[in-house]
């Protein structure tokens, strides 16, 4: 839902145009300083957590865009349809008449950023980095061995060079050019892999901070409705990770060679 972030909602009902200084997530209108002392002590919005208009101006997109208003009706949602796992404004109740359990939001979200499903959430976000930076250090750990061992190799072919004859010159080049492709595509599937984890990680850092963010600037019913997204994102890289382990992609590749005497 667009809104002016600029201007006092509060004012602007009365047709004053005065500026904004702070952001209620609850209410998802911004408030001047006035309006804001008001709204801390009132009795109807005293628990809301109003927020300096700066921090709210400079949260991240995904924050920012949680919505507490139906897509359909732009009225606040009210409920939760447990079967469909939606929030619904009173004017959906009518499409889930049917359903079997409606529940009312704020009980479903009560405590949402002190719930056991929170904290197994930053727990699996901080279980995926841990992991991803153990493996992206055995694989860059492995490139560096695959490197080392590719000169070791060279060094053993360049003496064997010297008390051999030109035709084995020949197939030195050969062998070295072979060496190069080999060495190559090894580095190139762990090269690609590490890629792939650095991308994880990027996104587990994101997500880190999105927890983080909930945790400082939105209300229960946001935080509930925000978690659904990261855990699809946590789950989706918890099978990444699981994936590259069940198809060997994290063993050790190794080069070595031996000569046909």
């Amino acid at each position: 839902m667009a809104t002016n972030t600029s201007l006092c909602a509060i004012c602007n009902l009365r047709h004053l145009t005065t500026s904004s200084t702070h952001w209620c997530p609850e209410c998802e209108e911004a408030l001047c300083v006035e309006c804001k002392e008001h709204h801390i002590i009132s009795k109807a919005s005293r628990g809301h957590n109003v927020i300096p208009i700066s921090e709210y101006n400079s949260l991240p997109p995904f924050i920012a865009s949680i919505n507490i208003f139906c897509t359909y009706h732009n009225e606040k949602y009210t409920q939760y349809c447990v079967k469909h796992e939606v929030p619904i404004c009173y004017k959906c109740i009518k499409e889930h008449g049917h359903c079997d359990e409606l529940t009312i939001i704020e009980d479903v979200a009560l405590g949402m950023k002190s719930s056991k499903v929170f904290r197994e959430m930053e727990q699996s976000v901080n279980d995926i980095m841990v992991n991803i930076n153990r493996i992206r250090s055995d694989r860059e750990s492995n490139l560096k061995i695959l490197k080392v061992k590719k000169t070791q190799i060279f060094e053993v072919v360049s003496r064997f060079k010297e008390t051999i004859t030109r035709y084995l010159d020949r197939l030195q080049e050969d062998f070295m050019t072979e060496l190069d492709k080999v060495e190559a595509e090894c580095c190139d599937k762990i090269e690609s892999i590490v890629s792939s984890l650095n991308a994880q990680y990027e996104e587990m850092i994101q997500c880190n901070a999105e927890i983080e963010n909930i945790k400082k600037y939105v209300s229960d019913i946001q935080s509930f409705l925000g978690v659904k997204k990261i855990q699809k994102n946590i789950t989706q890289n918890e099978q990444l990770i699981q994936s590259m382990v069940q198809n060997k992609l994290v063993e050790k590749v190794s080069l070595d060679f031996t000569f046909d005497t």
